[in-house]
């Protein structure tokens, strides 16, 4: 056996660490957000707009990821369209939105949820055009994540009125 050149460990470069944070992953005792020890709804969106900004990066990745792998890989084409949606909805569309509603979210950040989901429409259809895409998520009611976000964003606000009513 030959001896290994002491160089032998120079050409292979290891991948960088990305740390969480570059992820938009952070810790709940790094969030300025729940310093006071109570909020009201008013109170947290306030401090959510003015001190951070989302990335959604991490959400459209888990999206995509759980839409190809999870759905796409394991049924491919075999299922229906109807199935294929109503998948898409029980299982990636909460990966999307994921503790969206209590975030103060600008144009662009609704818009790139949308464009996420006509992404998906258009692969699923097999299109480039825009309007069939909406066509179709009228014709099967589907909601796009910038109404569904509204909803879920009222609801969690009458939650917070209702519990601020309450004490």
């Amino acid at each position: 056996m030959l001896p290994r050149p002491s160089s032998w460990r120079e050409g292979i470069a290891a991948p960088p660490q990305t740390p969480p944070s570059a992820l938009g992953l952070r810790s709940w005792p790094q969030r300025k957000i729940l310093d006071t020890p109570s909020l009201n709804a008013s109170e947290l969106q306030n401090k959510m707009s003015t001190s951070s900004s989302i990335n959604m990066d991490y959400a459209k990745r888990s999206f995509y990821r759980a839409a190809n792998v999870y759905i796409f890989g394991k049924i491919g084409r075999l299922a229906s369209q109807e199935v294929i949606l109503q998948l898409i909805v029980s299982k990636c569309m909460p990966m999307l939105l994921f503790g969206l509603e209590a975030c103060t979210l600008n144009k662009s950040q609704l818009s790139l949820l949308d464009f996420t989901i006509n992404i998906f429409f258009m692969k699923l259809f097999q299109t480039n055009s825009i309007e069939i895409v909406r066509a179709c998520q009228e014709s099967f009611g589907f909601e796009v994540p910038s109404v569904l976000l509204k909803k879920r964003t009222e609801k969690l606000e009458m939650y917070f009125h209702a519990l601020n009513l309450c004490l």
